[in-house]
């Protein structure tokens, strides 16, 4: 090529160059817009230190086939790296390969190849940093909104870089659509939501109503019940100075008293005993004698078990005692019950009935009274 040869300036990529207003070299747009320099011109702005790495200066006449060159040499570049071909030296003649031209342009090649490495690392650098920041940036996002919007931005960041991979790069158009799309269905769901709510309330004001209907119904007829007059378990044996207190209840198949006096449940019943305890409340010993009264007692066990006492020769038995109590002294006596195995698993309440001579009174039993 002479020094008066014409010829455009172009990078390997096949960007074009024009020179700008401070003399510089800059990307042109096209090839009308490119610069038409001499050899000589060129040779003095592109093959001095490391910019021979990046540029070739291409004769005007033989642009056009160089250009056709090039996007063949990619395409058999690209071919080569997705199915490797074989090597075979047959297919090669090498006695018409001018080896000093080859092994010149070579060597011009190798001689570059570290700097271009260097750019690529630092490229790279600047890219991973860009990532680093905006991932940074993601994590205070406060809304999904404000996210889609930083990953979408991200992907464009990353995917600008390769120009085979522009499918990577989202319209933003879309995304919003998208997000309108969310928006929508999210109201919709939350109307949906609100129904529901009100079904439930309405549904538990009903139960509610009705609740307090058949509430209403029970207490017309727990009023309807005859009132019960509770007495106290001393006034009801008629005792004066002496104190009766109910103190517990036992259910056992057996009662002993002693090793001399022992009850024993008849069969298919179990024993349910009553512990009540009587003290001479009074200033001087008495005589408590409620054997001469002859009582009788009516167990109603959680409103539906009926049984009468047991009289037994115990000497505890509260229906039979007689003896002499001292001033504050306390004697422990018993009253005993048969019931049904089974019927009385557990005691909610009980009331005694004591009938002493023409009158009867009812006692509620809670312990210590």
């Amino acid at each position: 090529m002479s020094a008066d040869s014409l010829c455009y300036i172009m990078d390997y990529s096949g960007n074009y160059f024009r020179v700008n207003k401070a003399d510089q070299l800059v990307v042109a747009a096209g090839e009308k817009e490119a610069t038409v320099f001499t050899y000589a011109q060129a040779n003095s702005r592109v093959c001095v230190g490391k910019k021979s790495s990046f540029y070739c200066m291409i004769p005007i006449e033989e642009e056009r086939e160089i250009e056709m060159s090039c996007e063949l040499l990619k395409e058999l570049t690209y071919d080569e790296l997705q199915e490797p071909a074989e090597k075979n030296v047959s297919s090669y003649d090498l006695s018409e390969m001018d080896w000093s031209e080859y092994l010149t342009h070579f060597t011009y090649v190798a001689s570059g190849i570290k700097d271009y490495r260097d750019e690529l690392a630092r490229r790279h650098s600047d890219i991973e940093q860009k990532i680093c920041d905006i991932l940074h940036y993601v994590e205070l996002c406060e809304t999904d909104e404000e996210e889609a919007v930083i990953v979408h931005y991200s992907a464009h960041v990353v995917t600008k870089f390769n120009k085979k991979q522009s499918e990577g790069v989202q319209d933003l158009s879309v995304l919003k659509a998208q997000m309108a799309l969310k928006e929508e269905e999210r109201k919709k769901e939350e109307e949906q939501l609100k129904e529901e709510e009100k079904e439930e309330e309405k549904k538990d004001e009903e139960k509610k109503n009705n609740g307090n209907k058949q509430q209403t119904a029970a207490d017309e007829q727990e009023s309807n019940k005859p009132q019960v007059n509770y007495v106290s378990l001393s006034k009801a044996l008629q005792l004066g100075d002496m104190n009766a207190v109910y103190k517990k209840y036992e259910k056992s198949p057996i009662y002993a008293e002693s090793s001399s006096f022992m009850i024993r449940a008849n069969e298919g019943n179990e024993l349910l005993v009553l512990h009540v305890n009587l003290k001479n409340t009074g200033n001087k010993a008495a005589e408590c004698d409620i054997l001469s009264k002859m009582p009788s007692f009516r167990l109603t066990v959680n409103g539906d078990v009926s049984v009468s006492a047991d009289t037994s020769i115990l000497l505890n038995d509260l229906g039979t005692y007689q003896g002499e109590i001292k001033a504050g002294e306390t004697v422990k006596t018993v009253l005993i019950f048969q019931v049904k195995k089974g019927t009385v698993k557990k005691i909610k309440s009980m009331d005694l009935e004591v009938s002493v001579k023409d009158s009867s009174s009812i006692v509620q039993l809670i312990a210590g009274r």
